[in-house]
């Protein structure tokens, strides 16, 4: 019981000093039984996503570039060679042999100007937060004292109150038309 309360106030005290960083996420695998490790397959399948998101992302940017630096118009077939180009030498065809790139999609990075895709959505304002409160959970329940969805959003917000944390939730919750009164606390919005 006191090691939770140590725990925890070690945790308040990091997420206090913290500054706002999203990190990326790591991928952890199994050591292997019989068969394949566990996980690996769904790694595997995440790297390939990883790779064809740098594929798409670095034909992008090497046509923009190609475009801004030929005064002419380019020859027929340049945005296509590249793509050719960049698939092979990435090997996602010895994975996926049917993969191609929208040359749509392409182009609509380049007329935008997001020649880079970041991310897939939103990022959380407590992505950093929840491995700290994900630990406390287990510690808690550990100890035989299980918590429900209220104590733990009570817990997630003592963790973050007067954070950084809590004002990137509050700025998060009117970024997308949040109105409830209480901006200032994880919940039901």
């Amino acid at each position: 019981f006191f090691f939770f309360f140590f725990f925890y106030g070690k945790a308040k005290k990091i997420i206090s000093n913290a500054q706002l960083i999203y990190p990326s996420s790591t991928i952890c695998v199994a050591p292997p039984t019989a068969g394949r490790p566990v996980g690996t397959t769904k790694d595997n399948k995440l790297l390939l996503e990883q790779k064809k998101s740098n594929v798409v992302a670095s034909i992008a940017v090497e046509y923009h570039n190609l475009k801004k630096s030929s005064p002419a118009k380019l020859p027929d077939h340049t945005l296509h060679n590249l793509t050719e180009f960049y698939i092979k030498e990435s090997g996602i065809r010895d994975e996926d042999p049917n993969y191609t790139i929208s040359h749509k999609t392409l182009l609509s990075r380049i007329t935008t100007g997001k020649l880079i895709k970041k991310t897939k959505g939103t990022n959380s304002p407590m992505e950093c937060v929840e491995p700290i409160l994900v630990q406390l959970i287990l510690q808690k329940a550990q100890m035989g004292q299980h918590l429900n969805m209220a104590d733990t959003l009570h817990l997630a917000n003592s963790l973050i109150e007067g954070t950084i944390y809590q004002q990137s939730m509050i700025n998060y919750k009117k970024q997308i038309g949040c109105t409830s009164p209480n901006l200032h606390q994880l919940g039901p919005a």
